[in-house]
């Protein structure tokens, strides 16, 4: 029985995403510029590290644009935002965060 290459966990899973966010890219035409909601949650921090490397290994690169919302549900939600937008600053700065907004728990 042949042997498979050993890949860590990470890297399987950065080839996994790329592999799938290239043909949903490349079926949408592969704009240029990509809006991602990022809450500063353990999934989308993981999101917007994996787009953070895709970018860096394309030719033709999408510009991702974080959106960072205060969802001013938990009493330090205000001070998270702040937190995630300079998270996604040291991760690239290839993303351009829009700042942050103000969605009440009511409207949720």
């Amino acid at each position: 029985m042949r042997q498979l290459p050993k890949l860590s966990v990470t890297k399987a899973i950065e080839e996994e995403f790329s592999r799938c966010f290239t043909a949903l890219w490349t079926k949408l035409g592969r704009p240029v510029q990509i809006g991602l909601a990022i809450s500063g949650g353990v999934d989308s921090m993981a999101l917007a590290g994996l787009c953070s490397q895709f970018r860096s290994d394309q030719d033709v690169q999408p510009q991702f644009t974080a959106f960072v919302i205060d969802h001013d549900i938990r009493q330090d939600s205000a001070g998270e935002a702040v937190t995630t937008a300079q998270e996604l600053q040291r991760l690239s700065t290839d993303f351009d965060t829009a700042g942050s907004g103000n969605l009440k728990a009511d409207v949720l």
